[in-house]
């Protein structure tokens, strides 16, 4: 308790302790210059200081995105951290702005009050080499705000995806299991699992962490493009273009609820059929998929359809008259047909369909 601890330091690198962070944050460059004194203990720490970044700049290498911050300054008085238009900027020179304050109440326990303000800001750049699930580029505006303590934390979000935003999703080989010999596909009903939030991010002696409490809400461009690739394999994937507004809660025990609904302006789904046949079948405008609290019970209202040149023979070889050579020239014309897909019901459970039609022209 009688620990007094005096900081000083001028124009530190901070590129050589790149090498303490692993692969977590690359490119480390700019300059750190602090003076700080600790003094109380570490029980019941007394912080007062400032530390100044300059020119500094960092990729996270989960965000492949290459984050500055130019002239900035975080201050300490009586162990509160306080940030006051905190500038970061992404890649392409859009701001992200920190506000708010940190109090200590020792080295392992501290409450928030900070709001993150974004404005086109870049938050994900990947590629499938940085991550191989979920990828692509995120651009958001809106606001976060964490409050609570490090014990119980909470996150409010507010957040609009931008027309530039690109996500591709590649489902899992555990989420499906097919079958070659057999010719099944079997979906998995994951509704009653419970979806778990590791603490990865928080300090092993934490033991009083007690998860996270997450509401956000979410509004979705309809120029904002999402990709699902359903089956990697046969190539099966879903692109689509929409509008939504979700609410989206995360429970402290990891419980998820998504409300709300997205409806699809355009996209397309790549169908294969037992790796016989391919087809691309174009989503009509305004299907939709609806959530009402568990994310596993989705209601599907899709409708794509897909433009076939053949000749109707086949289809009414029992309603033509064989012996009259003109009707049977007739039928034997390839014209347009429209196939349409319908894909209704839960998500782990959908109910496809076909229809056939021809266009109105």
């Amino acid at each position: 308790d009688n620990l007094l601890l005096k900081i000083e330091l001028r124009k530190f690198e901070l590129s050589t302790v790149e090498p303490l962070m692993g692969e977590s944050i690359q490119e480390i460059n700019g300059i750190l210059t602090a003076k700080a004194t600790l003094n109380n203990g570490l029980s019941s720490p007394n912080i007062d200081g400032v530390f100044i970044f300059d020119q500094v700049s960092f990729r996270p290498t989960a965000l492949n995105n290459r984050l500055t911050i130019a002239k900035e300054k975080i201050g300490f008085s009586n162990s509160r951290i306080s940030l006051k238009d905190f500038v970061i900027k992404d890649e392409v020179n859009n701001r992200a702005i920190l506000n708010g304050k940190i109090e200590l109440v020792d080295l392992n326990f501290y409450n928030f009050d900070l709001k993150l303000k974004t404005e086109d800001f870049l938050i994900l750049n990947t590629t499938a080499i940085d991550n191989e699930l979920v990828f692509g580029k995120l651009i958001t505006d809106g606001e976060v705000d964490l409050t609570g303590s490090s014990a119980r934390p909470n996150i409010d979000m507010k957040l609009t995806l931008s027309d530039d935003s690109n996500l591709t999703y590649i489902v899992p080989e555990s989420e499906y299991n097919t079958s070659s010999s057999e010719n099944t596909v079997q979906f998995v009903n994951h509704k009653n699992d419970a979806i778990t939030i590791e603490p990865e991010s928080i300090a092993s002696d934490s033991l009083s962490f007690e998860g996270l409490d997450i509401a956000a809400t979410l509004q979705i461009n309809k120029g904002a493009r999402f990709n699902i690739i359903v089956d990697p394999v046969t190539e099966d994937q879903l692109a689509v273009q929409g509008s939504a507004n979700l609410n989206l809660d995360i429970s402290r025990k990891g419980d998820l609820k998504i409300n709300g609904r997205y409806t699809i302006e355009e996209g397309s789904y790549n169908f294969s059929f037992y790796k016989l046949l391919k087809r691309k079948f174009e989503l009509v405008k305004g299907s939709s998929i609806v959530w009402a609290g568990d994310p596993y019970d989705a209601q599907l209202n899709l409708k794509a359809y897909n433009t076939v040149i053949a000749a109707p023979i086949d289809l009414m070889v029992n309603q033509v008259n064989s012996t009259n050579s003109n009707q049977l020239n007739q039928y034997k014309q390839r014209i347009p047909f429209l196939v349409y897909l319908n894909i209704d019901g839960e998500l782990v459970e959908p109910d496809i369909s076909f229809k056939l039609d021809m266009p109105e022209d």
